[in-house]
């Protein structure tokens, strides 16, 4: 490819000495100082408050594309042009346009044609001006070039001066003698077997080539494209990523897109596919050859910081993930790898789990996979054992923080669904400072106010409190409880708990509360802020000192629960 161009580059530059040899001295082209070869005549821009071009950008929404647009749409004091989204029914011979990447006009199609996948180029082509790159990090340059040094203001007027082409030298992944046929792709996940796929017929439609899907298992012979946790050496890039970052990078001529857990993984697979294979930038399928992009991959997914607060020790999450099982609940899948981008963006240290059917644990177990939360009193211990045996109200911990020192699971004496309103526990020790900490997750029976419900609830209220109290004594440190306890705090099983157990609740004596609402929410919408009406609530006893508490409303999370997500940072004293 490069020495096509390369060649190709000659035959122009001699024509055009030959053409130059053979013109008058006056009819050269100028070049500058920055290398932009001069037009004849400027050609306006703007003039006064009369804008003569407006910004035309790709069909798409990238947050390199939106920077771009913020740049060009104030090109220099003075001067805010209009934009517009580039269509083919629309416009397609109309001068005046700032054509910004791969849109669908023939004249950026030209430009993108004559530079390499490394370059860039601003050139003004039938009335437009062109601004091509096939990569973002390229584009942006571009851009940028066009504001510095190809443009000018000039009494009143905003006027492009001249083209300019980059042409870079570095190498690329697939280089002179490189072909994208002798690639293979390389998956260590049977679920990335689609994404694979998805990448196989695009290299497929674009270059023609069709490389070979395989498994870690086969030995390497060749060049690869390696997706997730497989089995190469290629992914020790991986090593020191934060549980919420990716990495695309390019070592030795493979390709890696990759992260250190499986709900991280298929994230980024999605990034990947979107802005490098849906033709946002360009349709050719190449990197450059010493290309490492970290990234978080769910920035765009969660608004709120998953900074621990200052002074805090511990972060404590309470998330109700909507059991499949009863009325016709919507399926867990999609919702599953929500939850799993949640626990992994905040990273809480210990998480309270309701609802959590045998689908549920398998879908979640494998969404988590890699990562370091690990599971504890899965089983119940109830002779009532429909679902597997499996405990609907877990918890869950992060392994990379926190020893289990013990834990347990202790039935209610009455509850409509045995298997379900039960009292999971864990004793707990940070392995940096050595404090430790007890936690207990529970569910109270149903919201409903006909018998038996009503009085179970306040059954388990009194017998939850009766137990928070055992292990304070038993452990001698601060008790923290998650769950979804069907009870406001106007009624008389939260005054139970509060009294009873001398607890305090989260959202009301943190010292920072970033949001305090309504929980339960009808899935996919949006929630009351009517604070006293939560009924999902993290607790506290008097050694542990809530320093922030917060609701996660984000449509990530509205979409995979009728329950927001609630987590506190919490100082241990």
């Amino acid at each position: 490819m490069r020495t096509k161009k390369i060649v190709a580059l000659f035959l122009v530059t001699v024509m055009a000495l030959w053409g130059l040899a053979v013109c008058k001295k006056e009819d050269l082209p100028t070049v500058n100082e920055d290398g932009v070869t001069l037009l004849s005549e400027p050609v306006i821009i703007a003039d006064g408050n009369e804008n003569y071009f407006k910004v035309m950008m790709p069909d798409a929404n990238t947050n390199v594309l939106a920077e771009c647009l913020g740049e060009m749409i104030s090109p220099a004091e003075g001067f805010r042009l209009s934009y517009e989204t580039a269509a083919e029914d629309e416009n397609g011979n109309a001068d005046g346009e700032i054509l910004i990447g791969n849109t669908c006009r023939e004249e950026s199609k030209t430009a993108m044609s004559a530079i390499g996948y490394d370059d860039f180029s601003v050139t003004y082509i039938n009335g437009k001006i062109v601004i091509a790159a096939h990569n973002p990090e390229r584009l942006t340059e571009a851009v940028q070039f066009f504001k510095e040094k190809c443009i000018r203001s000039a009494e009143g007027r905003l006027e492009y001066i001249g083209d300019y082409t980059y042409s870079s030298c570095d190498a690329l992944m697939v280089d002179d003698g490189d072909s994208l046929a002798d690639y293979k792709i390389v998956i260590g996940h049977d679920k990335l077997y689609v994404a694979a796929y998805a990448i196989q017929q695009y290299i497929k439609e674009s270059h023609g080539a069709e490389p070979e899907i395989i498994y870690d298992s086969e030995p390497k012979s060749t060049n690869e494209i390696v997706l997730g946790n497989a089995d190469r050496d290629i992914t020790r890039l991986t090593e020191g990523l934060a549980a919420d970052e990716a990495i695309i990078a390019v070592y030795n001529k493979d390709l890696l897109v990759s992260a250190n857990n499986y709900a991280t993984v298929v994230r980024a697979v999605e990034f990947f596919e979107s802005e490098y294979m849906s033709g946002i930038y360009t349709d050719i399928f190449n990197f450059k050859a010493d290309m490492i992009k970290t990234y978080n991959v769910y920035k765009d997914y969660f608004k709120d910081s998953n900074k621990l607060a200052e002074g805090a020790d511990i972060r404590i999450m309470s998330f109700n993930v909507l059991c499949e099982l009863y009325n016709e609940k919507p399926s867990i899948s999609g919702r599953d790898m929500a939850v799993a981008a949640t626990i992994i963006n905040y990273l809480p240290d210990v998480v309270g789990l309701q609802e959590m059917s045998p689908n549920w644990h398998t879908a979640l177990e494998k969404a988590l996979e890699d990562s370091p939360y690990r599971t504890i009193e899965k089983k119940n211990t109830l002779e009532s054992k429909p679902h597997q045996n499996i405990n609907f109200s877990p918890i869950i911990y992060n392994s990379d923080t926190l020893d289990c020192l013990d834990s347990g699971i202790e039935e209610y004496s009455v509850a409509s669904k045995p298997f379900a309103y039960v009292m999971t526990w864990g004793y707990f020790e940070q392995k940096v400072s050595g404090e430790k900490f007890v936690v207990i997750n529970t569910h109270l029976d149903l919201r409903k106010e006909e018998e038996p419900y009503h009085t179970n609830r306040a059954t388990q209220a009194s017998e939850f409190a009766a137990f928070i109290n055992e292990l304070k004594g038993r452990y001698d440190c601060p008790v923290i409880t998650t769950g979804d306890y069907n009870t406001t705090e106007a009624e008389n099983g939260y005054k139970t708990i509060i009294n009873t157990a001398q607890m305090s609740e989260a959202k009301y004596t943190a010292h920072t509360v970033k949001r305090a609402c309504n929980t339960y929410h009808d899935l996919g919408k949006a929630v009351s802020v009517t604070k006293a009406n939560s009924i999902d609530h993290i607790f506290g006893s008097d050694r542990a000192e809530f320093m922030y508490f917060n609701v996660l409303v984000d449509k990530t999370v509205i979409n995979a629960s009728d329950h927001c997500p609630i987590y506190a940072d919490v100082k241990l004293n």
